[in-house]
């Protein structure tokens, strides 16, 4: 159950054994979606042929979060982002 506290925060009840944080992470994703997707459908026009060095990028992000493995995670995304705000830098 999601709540406000009196103080305006998001308060977030557990329940059917979801846990708040998974909770939390979850709205946090769902409410990125649409800015992502206008993003990555300008990149598609920007630079089609980065689609699927990103695709593998992303891939790579997913099975280092699912070992657990928060280093090689954070490089991954960390070497994606830069590359990405790089391109940003330069085409506009």
């Amino acid at each position: 159950m999601v709540g406000h506290d009196s103080l305006g925060g998001l308060t977030v009840t557990a329940f059917d054994g979801v846990d708040k944080d998974t909770m939390l992470l979850e709205m946090l994703v769902e409410s990125f979606r649409g800015p992502i997707l206008m993003s990555l459908m300008e990149a598609r026009e920007v630079a089609p042929e980065m689609g699927g060095l990103g695709t593998k990028e992303h891939e790579r992000f997913i099975e280092a979060v699912r070992r657990r493995d928060c280093d090689d995670a954070g490089r991954i995304m960390g070497e994606h982002l830069a590359r990405t705000a790089g391109r940003l830098r330069h085409d506009h």
